[in-house]
Order: structure tokens, then sequence, then C-alpha cells
């Protein structure tokens, strides 16, 4: 008896991980063979297995979604998608693998809502704090109290910093409206808000609740491209441009800018005959109109990729008509009624100065002389120059009709911020345009040179912009700001700090660098306030030791003490760095 027990008995073998759902609920070994197992197909029985798991920690390359464009049946084709490489680090994996763990047999059984509880309300407490109108939560949400608080947070808060004033509608409207009906919307929301907290705060980024809702994003919009023949394209591309801003808050901009492209890509995709027309991208009637928010949005972006490219590239979409570059309509209304009109012009304006450079670089390429260009491509820069100087003069009637109808702080703060940037595109508009003018010759040559007074006069006027700022917003703002989408503050102030010729317009930059709370991506405004300062006194000594030299060494130290490792600011305080000996002998 005993012996047939024993016989009849089958090895004990590990139970299947990743065997079809018929072999691990019968406890056997599963061949794995796809689409169905061998064991299935001998038993007749429906075969299936577990989807693949979509790791989060991948290689962090483009994967491609299979896809139809259409309800045909027609072959599939390709998009592209993204994977952000952070997601792989190993603390974020061994954070999640933490959290995913069982509570510990030796501490006593207890509500699990009892921690959060108590975190919702230190976390309600930080919320009156930097929101004081925050004190319930006036709309139903899935998700636990923690999940709804996060995301109370992002409507009083984040999407306020995610581009000011201009995409309110955008953030506030588009996307709290599909936040609360589509889960994938639901999921990057919550993380954008997270990791924006944390960012202003300058507390720890990588966070379990936002690292576990970004994931969830990422999977369901690569499910979305994947399975269906005809994706909600509009949703996919509001998610791209979270993920965009939840890595630009995370200070990742080459995964960044890895999702706007991959957003661009899809709307040329499903999109191929889309133009933009008049500031607004014109839809084909098959297909569904996309929120034009999300596409000036886009937009404003292609413009910012082909910067980060080095402006060698036109934008993949073009905002000007055949009409308007030939002068025989205009770019822009006779007024300007909103700031978001404005910035759709500018847009527009930048966006064709982009095109003409691509042009010109492809003419000079094909001809190999440098010096001439093709009449219409002359008579663009000029209808182009006539346009901005157009562009400056209505903006300037707008901000004055709305400092008299005593607009809002958030419009004005974002008027005041947009006019710096149009002011510091003028100053940039030379180089621009063409990498070089001494390569032109004739008259469009001498109108692109702008001379020292010119280009002194502007950067003076942007300091004062930002003494205005300074002023009436930053001072009255103990909350600590940080812009996800470029504003461009720190990069002008750093320009004017280090390329202007005038020591008192410097010092005037380095003061505001010193105080400005915004913080831009990567770049640390408060260290190159202090290295400006330095720089300034350094220069002064080597004046002082070489009265004869004539040459400005100012260029050549601020370079050798932002180079400097040793270089740091802590709080108010700044590290030394080089001696100043060793920096004048450095630059002898």
């Amino acid at each position: 008896m005993v012996m047939m027990e024993e016989t009849g008995k089958r090895k004990s073998t590990p139970r299947s991980k990743t065997g079809c759902k018929n072999c691990r609920l019968r406890r056997i070994k599963c061949g794995e063979e796809r689409p169905s197992c061998s064991r299935c197909v001998k038993s007749g029985l429906n075969c299936t297995f577990d989807p693949e798991p979509e790791s989060s920690h991948g290689s962090g390359s483009f994967l491609t979604f299979s896809m139809r464009p259409d309800e045909s049946g027609a072959p599939s084709e390709t998009v592209a998608g993204y994977v952000p490489p952070g997601l792989k680090r190993k603390i974020e994996a061994q954070a999640l693998r933490t959290q995913r763990k069982s509570r510990p047999v030796t501490k006593p059984l207890r509500n699990p809502n009892e921690k959060t509880v108590e975190e919702i309300q230190d976390y309600r407490n930080e919320l009156q704090r930097v929101s004081p109108t925050t004190t319930s939560i006036p709309f139903q949400l899935p998700g636990n109290d923690e999940e709804k608080l996060h995301f109370y947070y992002f409507r009083c808060e984040t999407l306020h910093d995610l581009g000011g004033h201009r995409h309110l509608d955008f953030w506030g409207k588009t996307v709290i409206s599909y936040s609360q009906e589509e889960p994938v919307v639901r999921h990057a929301v919550l993380a954008l808000s997270a990791f924006h907290r944390n960012r202003t705060f300058n507390q720890a980024i990588y966070d379990n609740n936002s690292m576990q809702q970004y994931n969830k994003a990422l999977r369901e919009v690569r499910k979305l491209m994947a399975s269906q023949s005809n994706p909600p394209i509009e949703m996919i591309l509001i998610c791209c441009m979270i993920f965009y801003s939840i890595e630009t808050t995370r200070g990742d901009h080459e995964t960044a800018s890895k999702h706007a492209k991959s957003g661009l890509q899809i709307l040329k995709h499903f999109y191929p005959e889309m133009r933009a027309i008049g500031g607004s991208l014109k839809t084909p009637r098959k297909r569904k109109e996309i929120d034009r928010n999300l596409l000036a949005l886009f937009v404003g972006t292609d413009l910012s990729l082909c910067g980060q490219d080095g402006y060698n590239r036109a934008p993949d979409f073009v905002t000007t008509t055949a009409e308007e570059r030939s002068g025989k309509t205009p770019t822009m209304p006779a007024k300007f009624t909103s700031a978001l009109q404005a910035s759709v012009v500018s847009n527009k304006l930048v966006n064709w100065t982009f095109q003409i450079r691509a042009l010109i670089l492809q003419q000079w390429q094909e001809t190999g002389i440098p010096w001439e260009l093709p009449p219409h491509l002359v008579k663009e820069i000029e209808i182009i120059q006539s346009e901005l100087h157009r562009w400056t003069w209505a903006f300037r009637r707008f901000v004055q009709a709305k400092k008299l109808a005593r607009a809002s702080r958030d419009e004005l703060d974002d008027i005041l911020c947009h006019q710096h940037q149009i002011l510091m595109f003028k100053v940039k508009f030379p180089d621009l345009l063409i990498p070089d003018p001494k390569m032109l010759a004739g008259d469009i040559a001498k109108s692109l040179q702008m001379d020292y007074e010119t280009k002194t006069k502007y950067f003076g006027e942007i300091l004062s912009i930002f003494e205005t700022l300074a002023v009436e917003f930053v001072a009255k703002d103990e909350r600590p700001r940080f812009t996800v989408f470029y504003d461009g503050s720190i990069n002008s102030l750093s320009l004017i700090g280090i390329a202007s010729g005038n020591d008192s317009m410097r010092q005037r930059a380095a003061n505001l660098l010193k105080i400005w709370p915004q913080k831009s991506g990567l770049t640390d405004g408060k260290r190159i306030g202090y290295a400006i300062e330095r720089s300034l006194e350094i220069a002064r000594q080597r004046r002082e030791e070489f009265p004869e030299e004539d040459k400005d060494v100012f260029q050549d130290v601020i370079m050798s003490v932002l180079q400097d490792p040793a270089f740091q600011v802590t709080g108010e305080a700044i590290t030394p760095s080089k001696p100043l000996a060793t920096l004048t002998a450095h630059n002898d």
C-alpha cells in the first residue's frame, strides 16, 4: 500500500510563473509554445497566456507599437513610443519592490488607512500653507484621499506653473476633464503633481506613489497604442505632453525631448495632411478636431526642440501661409486681444525664422556660395523684420491697455515674461536667422547686424521688465516657483550678465539671478549670479593691476569661474573657489 502511494505520486516541480493559465491551474510544466502550448493542443483546451509585463525599467530606447491608421485591413504600421531610461534606475526598482512587500507579521494588525489619514492631514496642512483657500475637495474623483489631495494640489498649484496664464485653458479645462474620465490621464496627472510638489519644496524626487502612478500611465499608453486600430489620439497626445512635463520637472531633458518628439511623430503619422494656418492647426475632416490649446503647446515645444538641436533643422509644422510669407497677407491682427493671441503670433514669427534659416543653409549647401541669397529669401527676411517691428508696437499697446484695465496678477506676470521673450528674440534674431551675417553681402547683411547701442538698449529694457517682476510679483510670493515649460528667464539674465559689455548691467543681472525663485531645468541661476558678481570683482582687480590693458577680461574670467567645480553656492553663502591671484594668473 505504501509502495503504491509512493509510485502514484507525481514528482514535485516548481510552479510555472510564465506558462499558460491552464498549465498553471493544473500545476504541470508548460512548454510555453506560442500561440498555444503542446499540452493544451493535445487536450483540446483554449490556451491563453498572461500578457507579458511592461517593464518600466527597460532599455530607455524607442519602441514601436503596431497600429492601423484606419479601419481597413491594410498591413499594420508602426509609430515610435518611448520608455524613459530614468525608470530603470536601481533605487526606483527597489522602492517599488519594497512597496509591494506584505506587512511584517510582528506588527499588530491595524486599519491600513490609519497611516494614510495621518499623512493626508499633514498634506492638507501643507496645502493650507501654500494655498490658503484650500479647505476641502470640491469635486468627485476616483481614488483614495491621498490621490484626491494630489489632484487638488495639481488644480491649485501645479497647473499655474505649467506655462503661466496662457495655457490655463488646456491644463485647467482639457486635462482636468480627461483626468476625471480616463484612468490613464488621471495616473499621469497624479504623477506630475507629486513630482512637481517634490521639486518645488526641494524634497526627494523619487517617491513611491509618484513612480507607481507614472508607471501605470506609461503602461496604459503603450497598451492603447498597440491594441487599438484607431487609438484615441488626443488623449495619447495629452499624455505625451504630461510625460514631457514630468521629465522636465525631474530635470531629465533628454527624456523629456524624446517624449515630445514621440508626440510630434504621432501627430504627423495620423494627421499627415494637417497644416498650421493662422496660428492654429487645421485638421482633416476625416478625423476628430484636436484641441487647439494642445496643438499650440506642441508648436511651441517644437520650436524649443529646434533650439536644442542647434537650430539646424526646420520645425515639423509650418505656421505661415504662402500669402503671409510673400507679404500679401499680414501675419497678425490689427491689435491683440489676449496674451495667448500674442503668443501664437510670436511663435509664428519664430517658426518662420527657423524655416528661413533652414532654406538658407540648404541653399548654401547646394550652391556652395554663402554670400548670395535668392531674391525671394531676401524679400522674406525683409518682411519678417517688418512683422517683428509691428508685433512689438502691437504688444506695447496691448500691455498699456491691460495696465489701464487692471489685469490680474497672473496675466500681467505672463505678459511681462512674454515681452522679455520677444525682446530677447530680437537680440538673437541675426544669429538665429543666419549663423554669420558677415557671410552675406549687400544691404541685407547690414540690416542684420545689430550695433552695440541697440543691443544695450534691448538689454536695458529686459532688465527693467525683470526688476518690475521682482518688485511686483517675486517679492510678494513666498512660494518657490518652478516653471515646467521654458520661459527663458534664467537664460536671458545669464546672457545679459555674461555677454553685456556694461558692468552696471552685469551687476543688475547678477542681483536678479541671486534672488530669482524659478528654476529653469538644470540651470542654476543663483550660481551664475554669484559667478558674475565674483568675476566682476576679479576683472576690476585686473584692470587696477594692468591699467594699460584695453582687453575686457571679464569674458575669460567668468568662463574660468563657471568651469571651476569647486565654485558652489550653498544657501545664501558661497563656497570659495580658486584664489583671486590664481584666477588672474590663469587668464594672463
